[in-house]
């Protein structure tokens, strides 16, 4: 059962998103929603082995 939802905007940034999914890695019964504006191929290519993307 999911307790709480974490939702973070994203641009560009991928290092940023990273070290923010890092800071909720303890909390339990979560899920972490990326809204992403459009980001370059090539940051979402780095963010990829760490998340399940929808298009």
């Amino acid at each position: 059962m999911i307790k709480y939802s974490i939702i973070i905007p994203h641009f560009n940034r991928p290092d940023l998103i990273v070290n923010g999914i890092n800071s909720f890695k303890n909390l339990k019964d979560k899920e972490i929603i990326i809204i992403d504006a459009m980001s370059s191929y090539q940051n979402i290519e780095k963010l990829q082995n760490n998340l399940k993307l929808i298009e």
